[in-house]
């Protein structure tokens, strides 16, 4: 889901996987990722909903659908996958705030914000955090696909 060609990635996978051995393949279920990534698009979408820049990484819009995923499976010379979906709580240590904040500039959805919406944004996050945090744990659900199948 990461390469800039995420076909020829998963064709290279195919390739040097022998003939009827087993792959597996993980992408997020979102097409905005997981964990912090995943939370704030959320809070961008819900606050601006015209302004949510994509993630950089067409693969991870195109193969966060269990079908589109078994295709692309399909097509790079595996046979039909098992897809199964798997949620796992990204802990988050919120103990300190300015941590946190720093998180911000590393994600393509917080760049397309001006000043006035980074600072709503922030505080929506830390809302976020309050209602949900126990102790300096925050946990995010972040959802993955996970396929497998056999190399033809």
């Amino acid at each position: 889901m990461l390469f800039p060609n995420w076909r020829a990635g998963l064709r290279e996978m195919a390739r040097v996987t022998r003939s009827g051995g087993t792959a597996a393949i993980a992408v997020w279920k979102s097409a905005d990722g997981a964990a912090v990534h995943l939370l704030l698009a959320q809070i961008i979408r819900r606050l601006y909903p015209g302004n949510v820049t994509p993630m950089p990484c067409t693969g991870l819009a195109e193969l966060a659908d269990p079908g589109r995923l078994a295709a692309a499976v399909i097509a790079a010379g595996f046979s039909v996958p098992a897809v199964a979906e798997i949620t796992h709580d990204f802990k988050l240590n919120v103990g300190n705030p300015g941590d946190v904040d720093k998180l911000f500039e590393f994600m393509p959805h917080w760049s397309g914000l001006d000043a006035d919406q980074s600072a709503a944004v922030a505080r929506a996050f830390r809302a976020e955090i309050e209602r949900g945090r126990v102790g300096d744990i925050f946990a995010i659900p972040s959802t993955a696909l996970i396929a497998t199948a056999r190399r033809l």
